[in-house]
């Protein structure tokens, strides 16, 4: 879902139709995301089409929450866009590793929103795992915007001036926010956002090695313990966002969660998380404290996901569910706190 009308590619790159069939796909999971990224690097692919592919990719996935109007948001419904804004705040103030990229690219790949940061920290955590090194790879950050710069010169750390980035040949720069992708010698001062027009210092942050960043992530994989416990009382309630065919369910809808209780989290093994929402199970796979449920056991209930946040210190789930009845589709979100 787009943020502004178009993907810029700039660097008088064509994708041909033929590179464009044969591009591999997106996926459903940011795994399937890092494969392909990891297959076209396997291939030989230029540099260029790659960083174009990751810049579209993660353009396309995320919804920016600082545009006004639906086109700007990608066709996203009013209702659905404030219960989307209601719980990145609450996962953006006091969420589990919530300035990593490794969660915030988790985090952001399931709910589909986010700012610049959320952007460039998906782009950099599917490159660095794609390509297993971060020495070349970076985020640079002028004023209040974030973007990713893929083949940095060694050396280069802290304040970066815009000559120094013309000099980086080879080098991409990827800002999804944005959806551009260009060559670092096309930066020029009136790239504004990324440049403030030449007044605002630009610096060069993220910069791990590949073997860091891969043993603090794996740390963070398995940190699932705290999902587990009861949840839904009374009084919490999911509200609908999205409804596709006949039915008497509004998008905005709140759905009060009764009896208390009904739904629960367990940790049902190693990164394995089991959740029961009235007569429905299902099981999934949990990314540090975030769980993605695609299993259905039983129950209407076809996925769901759910994310560990934190609201005046007391934990809460972000809750999606995706239920099906009589061939429609109904997706509740919502927030609820743990008994």
């Amino acid at each position: 879902m787009r943020k502004k009308p178009g993907f810029i590619l700039l660097g008088g790159l064509v994708l041909s139709l033929a590179i464009a069939r044969s591009a591999p796909g997106r996926g459903e999971s940011l795994d399937d995301a890092v494969q392909a990224v990891q297959a076209m690097i396997a291939q030989g692919r230029p540099r260029a089409e790659i960083a174009a592919w990751v810049t579209r990719t993660v353009d396309e996935r995320l919804v920016s929450l600082n545009r006004k109007t639906s086109d700007e948001r990608g066709g996203m419904h009013d209702s659905a866009y404030e219960v989307s804004k209601e719980a990145f705040d609450a996962w953006s103030r006091e969420g589990v590793g919530v300035d990593e990229p490794y969660a915030s690219a988790h985090w952001t790949w399931v709910n589909k929103v986010g700012h610049c940061q959320e952007n460039a920290h998906l782009a950099y955590h599917i490159l660095m795992m794609a390509g297993g090194s971060g020495e070349d790879l970076g985020e640079l950050v002028c004023g209040d915007h974030v973007y990713v710069a893929w083949g940095i010169p060694k050396g280069f750390s802290g304040e970066i001036t815009i000559a120094a980035i013309n000099f980086w040949k080879g080098a991409w720069i990827i800002d999804p926010w944005q959806g551009v992708c260009k060559p670092a010698p096309e930066v020029g001062r009136l790239d504004f956002e990324m440049t403030k027009a030449g007044f605002k210092a630009i610096n060069r942050v993220a910069t791990w090695s590949y073997a860091s960043y891969l043993k603090k992530y794996q740390l963070w994989l398995t940190d699932c313990a705290d999902l587990g416990g009861r949840y839904g009382l009374e009084n919490d309630t999911l509200v609908v966002t999205g409804v596709s065919g006949s039915s008497n369910i509004a998008i905005g809808q709140k759905q009060f969660m009764k009896p208390a209780g009904c739904f629960q989290v367990v940790v049902s093994g190693p990164c394995r998380v089991r959740v029961t929402f009235r007569n429905s199970v299902l099981e999934g796979n949990a990314n540090g404290r975030l769980a993605a449920l695609n299993q259905v056991i039983e129950g209407n209930t076809r996925s769901a996901s759910v994310s560990l946040v934190k609201i005046s210190g007391r934990e809460c789930l972000k809750v999606t569910l995706r239920s099906e009845a009589g061939g429609v589709a109904v997706i509740r979100e919502g927030i609820l706190r743990k008994i």
